[in-house]
């Protein structure tokens, strides 16, 4: 009698556990595994976030990139004075021409000009300007005029551009290399009258004359400058003395105002000189062809101190070399 084969195992699970699903090559344990929801949610999140990074290094190569072309379109703007600063009158427009050149490869539209000191008006331009091409453009103004002389000018010229996609810029272009705001600074001190000391005072020499001992030199004094300023002393070559008709310190009348103009006023200066010291004027070096000079000690309202020097001319310098070589019986070639 033959023997039956056994039967197969029968395997009882609970239904409330999940069946195991077997895979290709029979692995229980990998095939069981499945990603839950919340790393399905970090994986969508990395995702997004990845495609963001992307996107934005995009728009970032992309501003760079215009960034660029703008710097190159917009390269340079070199701001020459085409001529020198015209003279002003305190309460006159004046004008400041200045060139404009495109240095970069594209073209621009020059938009407006304006010249950073104070009563200069930003001045409208539209002025289409090609690579390598020039504009002139004339700044017009009013020197606005304080209380004190004024030390330093415009540092800055701001030019508003229009660039070839049509982007508007602002330019700040120095003054130094082409020395434009030494040159408003001095129209601005001409203008107002606000002048340094050894800038206002001028002393002409109106004649020169001899009695005995004594060499005298008559003198204008102008101030051109509208601060109060006097003057303290004069010097003379050594071994000489100086003696002034009106004494000293001598009061400046400041120049006046006439309308929009600077009117400097004239007074009259003498002096004496008479030789006190034989000595000095033996060691005193040979004059060169400048001639004989007289330096005026000025002091202003605040203080301050400054020289001015006069050349009184080749009469002056003669009366006084035969003066001393009379005085101190020196040969003509002793001096």
């Amino acid at each position: 009698m033959h023997e039956l084969p056994e039967p197969p195992p029968i395997t009882i699970r609970d239904p409330s556990q999940p069946a195991q699903h077997f895979d290709v090559l029979g692995n229980a344990d990998d095939a069981a595994w499945r990603p839950g929801r919340r790393l399905r949610v970090l994986a969508a999140v990395l995702v997004a976030l990845l495609a963001t990074a992307g996107l934005g290094l995009h728009h970032v190569r992309a501003a760079s990139q215009d960034a660029a072309l703008d710097r190159a379109a917009l390269r340079e703007l070199a701001v020459v004075l085409s001529a020198a600063v015209q003279d002003a009158a305190q309460g006159r427009p004046t004008d400041v021409p200045l060139v404009l050149r495109n240095e970069g490869p594209d073209p621009i539209t020059v938009v407006t000009v304006r010249l950073d000191q104070p009563g200069y008006a930003t001045q409208a331009v539209q002025a289409p300007l090609g690579p390598a091409q020039n504009v002139t453009v004339v700044v017009t103004g009013t020197p606005v005029c304080g209380g004190t002389v004024p030390d330093a000018g415009p540092q800055r010229v701001l030019v508003v551009v229009r660039d070839y996609r049509g982007g508007r810029r602002e330019l700040t272009l120095s003054t130094a290399p082409e020395m434009l705001d030494q040159q408003v600074l001095l129209q601005v001190r001409q203008a107002c009258g606000l002048l340094p000391l050894q800038e206002s005072v001028q002393l002409g020499a109106l004649g020169t004359r001899r009695h005995a001992d004594v060499v005298e030199l008559d003198a204008a004094l102008r101030d051109g400058g509208v601060l109060p300023a006097a003057i303290v002393g004069v010097e003379p070559d050594p071994g000489l003395h100086v003696a002034t008709n009106p004494a000293l310190p001598l009061r400046l009348r400041p120049a006046s105002r006439t309308g929009a103009d600077t009117v400097p006023l004239e007074q009259p200066l003498s002096l004496q000189l008479r030789v006190t010291d034989c000595g000095a004027v033996a060691r005193r070096p040979l004059l060169g062809q400048a001639g004989r000079q007289v330096v005026l000690r000025l002091r202003g309202a605040d203080g301050g101190r400054a020289s001015t020097s006069l050349l009184p001319g080749q009469e002056f310098d003669r009366l006084l070399d035969r003066l001393e070589q009379e005085t101190c019986k020196l040969s003509p070639h002793g001096l």
